[in-house]
């Protein structure tokens, strides 16, 4: 399972924004919710991956290949939409992937049905607020 998993959530990264409805902030709905569906519904899973990659040759090379072909799903659909910033595209990338990453690794080390700390934002609620500001973000560099 851990050698696969990331490999089949690139291939759902691949497809899933890229059937999304035409709009900029579809596409980042589409990306959002399909990594946080997945990253959050095997968290220890994720979390176990994502540390380990850094003391792990093989893990590691898979980490970035991961990088590279998630964060070209989300360069490919935004272009499509007429974003063509590199700068709001680079951010946009960042926030959502490096932020999910650290949510992940961070619940993923928890007691089952504990939260780090009070009024932590569930995966759903978090992942509604980052695609507002990420799509506020392309939305001031397309308007």
């Amino acid at each position: 399972a851990r050698d696969q998993a990331l490999p089949d959530l690139a291939h759902e990264m691949g497809q899933r924004p890229g059937e999304a409805e035409g709009t900029v902030e579809a596409v980042v709905d589409a990306y959002v919710t399909t990594l946080t569906r997945t990253l959050f519904g095997a968290e220890r899973l994720y979390a176990f991956i994502f540390v380990h990659s850094a003391d792990d040759e093989r893990l590691r090379s898979r980490g970035f290949a991961f990088h590279q072909q998630i964060r070209s799903a989300l360069v490919e659909c935004l272009k499509a939409r007429g974003v063509d910033d590199e700068r709001a595209i680079a951010t946009t990338y960042e926030i959502i992937v490096q932020s999910l990453l650290m949510r992940v690794i961070s619940l993923g080390h928890l007691a089952p049905n504990s939260l780090p700390y009070e009024g932590f934002p569930s995966p759903d609620d978090y992942a509604s607020s980052l695609v507002d500001y990420t799509s506020r973000i392309l939305r001031a560099v397309t308007d």
